[in-house]
């Protein structure tokens, strides 16, 4: 005698392993093609996998009250590798989970996932019970993926060049790629991009982008050029603070169904705030007059191309990834993170500025350990780090970390970082690169030295360094503050990184935009 389904059920699928996958390969196209699948295979949209296959088994969603009819799954949480559903019983879920895995098994080719079902009172269920138990079972269910292990690791047949895994097939001349490149790659060539919705946005207006549905790079060679700046990318990872906590807080009163559309309700208000500070950001990069270095590697990159020189990676949930020209990156950053505090949400965000040749996998860990060492430094208010990587980039952040008698350099909250950018453009306007870097280089050693240094570098400034020309008020002043503050000394060293980032002299010309070209993107 068989036993009758169990229900209704809270279903859980979680992607794991979503990094390796992404940054398998250093292949822009092909990180993005695996973008695009996670997306879609754990997507919030009518066209991503979770809908049409609820379609298929013949349910529609409801987002308001109880289920009812044929309308009786609830969305609770889609995207960023995550699915929660309520399903009407286990019979449900175990079809639905079976059509996932075909999905997987034709599209996804590499992408591991597991999933679990736990059983939920409509009227008295607790969500955050729940979706722990759920989260155990899940946990519970995970065994580890090592890539290129499918023959004991014996190649029986020709290795792909960018995993290691069996070759199934070639891209290119002499290229050996397996299923899951191959998938990945082809995928990507057969989609619409994802970013149609920016294209009403300023900065889109401002240049002349190729396809607006497309708008940004598909590779890094379109971030290449001659300027000095040309030779770095910097890939930006933000993550929200204690997003789980005010999950839970929201759902601590609520019972059954209502805590469900609660938990809903929240996930859409964080994807639109994370949206919305998108478009903040990337305008942000068009419209500040103040700084029209940005503008003008925007506007050569896109003359180059035809694109933006940057491209999300990671967008889903709390969780964003980009990768970008080094130029755009700490504006970029800075106002992202702005605008999610504007939206009640601090962040902890870390920018690797790594060359442009450097492996995306190294780089994105990087980035990973700058975003943790932020979050280390707070999570009741924002904090950025970032890290210069002139050479190969190091396994992880301790070079950040003080040594000996040094004062921390980072990371910064976000006035701390705004006035980070502001100095690191008040030394290299007014006084020549040379003499800030030798009195910096006494920082790097000890605070005494540093102060030294910083001695000698005064009294030039007092004498007329540079004939005067440059050397102004503001510039004696801030070196002054870094002489008797060790903290801010220490920033000293930061804003020597930040150099090659920000904008040059007026008086060495960056092909500044006209007032006509300034005053048309503010309109």
């Amino acid at each position: 005698m068989s036993t009758p389904p169990i229900g209704p059920v809270l279903l859980g699928i979680d992607v794991h392993g979503i990094q390796s996958y992404l940054f398998a390969t250093s292949k822009l196209k092909e990180i993005i093609g695996a973008s695009r699948i996670v997306d879609d295979f754990t997507g919030d949209q009518p066209d991503d996998v979770p809908a049409q296959l609820m379609t298929a088994l013949g349910l529609t969603s409801t987002v308001s009250g109880a289920p009812t009819g044929d309308r009786w799954y609830v969305p609770v949480r889609l995207g960023g590798g995550v699915v929660r559903l309520l399903l009407p019983n286990d019979g449900i879920a175990r079809r639905f989970v079976r059509l996932m895995s075909e999905w997987a098994l034709v599209h996804a080719n590499g992408l591991a996932f597991d999933a679990d079902w736990v059983t939920y009172d409509l009227s008295a269920g607790n969500y955050a019970e729940a979706n722990t138990d759920l989260v155990l079972q899940i946990n519970a269910k995970r065994q580890a993926i090592s890539r290129g292990s499918g023959f004991n690791g014996f190649p029986f047949s020709a290795p792909c060049r960018l995993t290691g895994d069996p070759a199934e097939g070639y891209d290119g001349r002499n290229e050996r790629l397996c299923a899951a490149s191959l998938d990945k790659r082809t995928y990507q060539a057969r989609r619409d991009d994802r970013w149609a919705s920016v294209k009403d946005e300023s900065i889109l207006k401002a240049f002349k982008v190729d396809d607006v549905r497309r708008p940004f790079i598909l590779d890094l060679e379109s971030m290449q050029g001659e300027a000095p700046a040309d030779a770095y990318m910097a890939v930006v990872a933000l993550d929200l603070n204690s997003l789980g906590d005010k999950g839970k807080a929201l759902v601590d009163n609520a019972k059954g169904v209502e805590a469900l559309h609660l938990v809903r309700g929240f996930v859409e208000n964080v994807a639109a705030a994370t949206s919305a500070g998108f478009g903040e950001a990337l305008n942000s990069l068009a419209n500040n007059p103040d700084s029209p270095h940005e503008f003008a590697t925007i506007a050569r990159m896109v003359d180059h191309s035809g694109k933006l020189p940057l491209r999300p990676l990671v967008f889903g949930g709390d969780d964003l990834t980009f990768v970008m020209h080094s130029v755009l990156a700490p504006r970029f950053a800075f106002c992202l993170a702005s605008s999610l505090v504007k939206a009640g949400y601090s962040s902890g965000v870390g920018i690797a500025f790594v060359k442009t040749r450097s492996p995306l996998s190294r780089a994105m860990d990087l980035a990973e350990a700058l975003l943790a060492r932020a979050k280390r430094a707070g999570r009741d208010k924002t904090h950025i780090d970032f890290m210069l990587c002139s050479a190969e980039i190091p396994p992880d952040a301790s070079d950040r970390d003080p040594a000996g008698d040094r004062a921390a350099r980072g990371p910064y909250d976000l006035p701390g970082f705004q006035a980070l950018m502001h100095n690191a453009g008040i030394l290299k306007h007014e006084l020549p690169s040379s003499h800030i870097r030798g009195a910096v280089d006494g920082f790097r050693k000890s605070r005494a030295a540093g102060r030294e240094l910083l001695d000698d570098l005064i009294e030039n400034i007092d004498r007329g360094l540079g004939g005067g020309a440059r050397a102004t008020k503001n510039s004696r002043e801030l070196l002054g503050t870094m002489k008797s503050d060790d903290a801010i000394a220490a920033t000293c060293l930061d804003c020597v990184d930040l150099f090659r980032f920000i904008a040059p002299r007026p008086d060495r010309g960056d092909g500044a935009r006209s007032d006509a070209q300034r005053n048309e993107v503010i309109a």
